[in-house]
């Protein structure tokens, strides 16, 4: 029998679900493209999501760096040319679209944000269940 979770718990469990998705996205693994992720700061997120973020070619690596301090967005690892895999955390949905719309209009070398994975850690939707979580 596992143990319920803690709520923190459960939002670093929705965000290895969530960078795991958008990682997915790009077809590779963490372990494949080395991963630089790392944890968001604490607190109560809203809504967690992987996303994809679109470049034009070779240019990624340029996106990501910028990127770096960018609040809420923590980066999982990238393709090396085009796409970037990260994790979004927010007080809300409209956070994450306002951030894809300001990304796309700020930056012109970003054709795109888009969402693989989206889960709301106080309501529960988008929930990975245990998964082989451990307890």
């Amino acid at each position: 029998m596992s143990r319920p979770q803690t709520p923190l718990a459960r939002r670093e469990l929705l965000e290895a679900s969530a960078a795991a998705s958008a990682l997915a996205g790009l077809g590779a693994s963490a372990e494949a493209l080395g991963a630089v992720g790392r944890r968001g700061p604490p607190g109560r997120a809203g809504v967690v999501a992987g996303v994809v973020i679109e470049t034009v070619p070779g240019a990624a690596p340029r996106v990501a760096a910028r990127l770096l301090h960018e609040p809420g967005l923590v980066l999982q690892g990238g393709d090396g040319d085009r796409r970037l895999a990260a994790v979004f955390t927010g007080a809300e949905g409209a956070a994450l679209e306002a951030l894809a719309e300001r990304l796309v209009r700020s930056h012109e070398d970003v054709l795109g944000v888009f969402p693989t994975y989206v889960a709301n850690p106080v309501d529960g939707s988008g929930d990975p269940g245990s998964g082989g979580a451990r307890p």
